[in-house]
């Protein structure tokens, strides 16, 4: 059964959400800002995962400007938690990174081409992975669902890697496997 989503809504007053939800009237443009609405909200509510969500942050934009070439447009019209001003006027990664607070810029230590980026993004979920086993491990509480919910984010993020990477053919899953684990 299809669904049919309304279509932009000329009507609609400046700021508020398009008729997707947050973000703007296209898919990606909806994606984008979902994804960047739950970073802001985590920076709120979970400051156990300050660093790893600056991190995605980090990720996020390098791999919409550098990989996916997402217009500058886009990205500006919308507030980057966790970013201070300069970030925009970045061309490579290198510059990006050197124009990000240290919680993160490590996200991006050592990529230099966009075909670099998913180990990246690879060595952010085993960082993601590690916090999680240490917020487990530190008893009963907030600390042990926030653990909770990363190690089983970090395990989905594994199963999708290989299954797409199995699907793709001709990539070394080997390579895969050991960048997820």
């Amino acid at each position: 059964m299809a669904v049919r989503l309304p279509g932009p809504d000329p009507g609609r007053a400046e700021g508020c959400p398009g008729p997707l939800g947050p973000g703007g009237e296209t898919p990606q443009a909806v994606h984008l800002g979902l994804r960047l609405s739950l970073a802001r909200r985590a920076l709120a509510e979970v400051p156990e995962l300050r660093d790893l969500v600056a991190g995605a942050v980090a990720l996020l934009l390098a791999r919409e400007l550098f990989v996916v070439g997402r217009p500058l447009e886009l990205l500006l019209d919308r507030p980057l938690p966790g970013l201070p001003d300069g970030w925009e006027r970045a061309r490579t990664f290198a510059e990006l990174a050197a124009c990000l607070p240290p919680q993160a810029a490590w996200a991006l230590r050592g990529v230099d081409r966009a075909d670099g980026l998913w180990q990246a993004e690879a060595a952010w979920w085993r960082r993601a992975a590690r916090e999680g086993d240490r917020l487990v491990r530190a008893g009963p509480g907030r600390e042990l669902v926030v653990g909770a919910v990363l190690l089983l984010a970090a395990d989905g993020w594994r199963v999708v890697a290989a299954l797409a990477a199995a699907a793709r053919g001709g990539v070394d899953l080997g390579e895969v496997v050991g960048a997820a684990a």
